[in-house]
């Protein structure tokens, strides 16, 4: 069986944990007798990618100097026409090659990484598999200032997938509840996280801190997190709330942490995976307060880097963290506050929750979601 995967993914992230997921799983297919798989992609910047021997040749694309791409990338580090461009010619090279590979036909199963369904022409009534990774864009449509296109092309591309992946049992109720899709049609494949193979790279932080990662947007809940944790900042002097990634702090941002007097208490950073590591290693704890989530990749990176997890009890997060984490009511800063006094204030607690973590990390594997993928491909052959 061979599988063709399309350039979506890849050309919108460098980081990302949708483009993790389709990174791993061909990683750890690779070598499988009978089993085979191409990437239709030409240019990408993803970290995660890059090394994929299937995608090689186009990284090295990006250090041909005479190649228009190239220079965009030179020119859009002080350029933002310049990075729209790029962005823009990335995006069309890849679809024309993702084309190219479809009317070809030499696969059997079609998987495309995200929701736009140009594909649909140049199926030629061969079976594809799509991934949902949540229904953030159903739930809070108000999220989204811009066009939400992603609704109805994820409709779309459910009601006429042969088979769908939903990555936790909570986002597979939703698909049902939501879009009324048959619960027959549908795989559950929990993710994983290799950040317990990851090699940590020392970095300067904070003596103490409580550890956010990622993106703040509004969902994400990060003004819960500063609420929250506030008390706590200001009463012990040597504690700090370090924010890794996401990009700098809004002016909404800024002057929250203002108003509750602990600007000198949040720091910022970004990270890339070997700093990150070593940050789950070194932090308090993790704090992850997100309204909705379809997995959570962050949760068992912080499990498998035996950092404790202090999550919202929203969504998905009781369904994949179990009870190797303390929750907190996300709409309630007081219940984070105290959730986080007891993680900070009990060390045996504390320990006690790092050994239930590493125990609940060894569930997930990259490896058992890729063959879980497998068995969804051949599926839809059968």
């Amino acid at each position: 069986m061979k599988v063709l995967y399309d350039h979506q993914i890849w050309s919108h992230q460098r980081f990302g944990g949708a483009s993790r997921i389709f990174s791993e799983v061909t990683r750890h297919s690779e070598g499988i007798p009978g089993y085979s798989y191409d990437i239709a992609l030409q240019h990408t910047n993803n970290d995660y990618i890059k090394s994929n021997p299937k995608v090689a040749k186009a990284t090295k694309m990006f250090s041909d100097k005479k190649s228009l791409l190239s220079r965009l990338r030179i020119l859009l580090r002080n350029s933002a026409t310049a990075k729209r461009w790029y962005t823009t010619l990335k995006e069309r090279a890849n679809k024309r090659t993702s084309i190219r590979a479809l009317e070809k036909s030499d696969f059997d199963v079609f998987h495309p990484t995200h929701y736009d369904p140009y594909f649909l022409p140049y199926l030629k009534e061969k079976p594809f598999v799509i991934t949902v990774y949540d229904m953030i864009h159903e739930l809070y449509p108000e999220y989204f200032v811009s066009k939400n296109i992603t609704a109805p092309q994820k409709k779309l591309l459910t009601e006429k997938a042969t088979r769908i992946i939903a990555i936790s049992e909570n986002t597979k109720n939703d698909l049902v509840k939501i879009l009324g899709i048959d619960p027959k049609k549908i795989d559950v494949v929990y993710l994983a996280s290799n950040f317990n193979e990851i090699e940590p790279k020392k970095i300067k932080t904070p003596k103490r801190y409580l550890l956010y990662v990622g993106s703040r947007v509004r969902y994400k809940n990060f003004s819960v997190v500063v609420r929250g944790a506030a008390p706590l900042l200001l009463s012990e002097k040597d504690l700090y709330l370090l924010c890794a990634g996401g990009g700098v702090f809004t002016k909404e941002e800024e002057s929250l942490i203002r108003e509750l007097g602990i600007e000198r208490k949040v720091v910022r950073q970004e990270a890339d995976d070997r700093e990150l590591s070593y940050l789950y290693r070194h932090a308090e704890c993790f704090v992850f307060a997100s309204l909705y989530e379809g997995f959570g990749i962050p949760i068992l990176e912080a499990l498998s880097s035996g950092c404790p997890a202090v999550l919202s009890n929203a969504s998905c997060f009781p369904e994949i963290a179990g009870n190797a984490a303390i929750y907190f009511e996300p709409t309630d800063p007081t219940s984070l506050t105290k959730a986080l006094k007891k993680i900070c204030g009990d060390r045996n607690y504390r320990s006690q929750l790092i050994q239930l973590g590493n125990k609940k990390a060894e569930e997930y594997s990259w490896k058992k979601t890729a063959e879980k993928t497998r068995a969804v491909y051949y599926s839809c052959l059968s």
